[in-house]
């Protein structure tokens, strides 16, 4: 949200804090994290990552509803929200190995087809 000539102190206190306090009413909310600035409000919003898939989308139709629910408590001139919650379902993966080689032998024939098939750059990094 923007809130043009606002100190930071007025924006948190004003804006930042209301839609924090107005989203610990969802029950799968893990945590607000904000950053305020002179003028400027940022609430990111983290789910538990017990949400089912489809439940994703309406939660966040929720969090929506439930800002616009509190927008006449804000002050006059204020600008947004904005949202952005187009960002689909995030996963990352991280691969670990470990190699002892015994001297003289070479890298298992496991390792040197993962190497032919798909992940050359990280496993350069490991092989040297």
């Amino acid at each position: 949200m923007q809130w043009p000539d606002a100190s930071a102190e007025d924006m948190s206190r004003q804006v930042t804090d209301r839609i924090e306090k107005k989203l610990q009413e969802i029950e799968t909310l893990e945590v607000t994290r904000s950053m305020t600035v002179a003028g400027q409000s940022l609430v990111y919003v983290d789910l538990q990552s017990t949400v089912k898939a489809r439940d994703v989308q309406p939660t966040w139709q929720r969090v929506r509803h439930m800002v616009d629910d509190i927008r006449a408590e804000f002050p006059q001139g204020m600008v947004g929200p904005f949202y952005n919650d187009r960002f689909g379902d995030v996963f990352g993966n991280i691969y670990a190995f470990i190699i002892w080689r015994i001297s003289g032998s070479s890298i298992s024939p496991d390792f040197d087809s993962l190497h032919s098939s798909g992940m050359p750059r990280l496993l350069d990094w490991f092989t040297g």
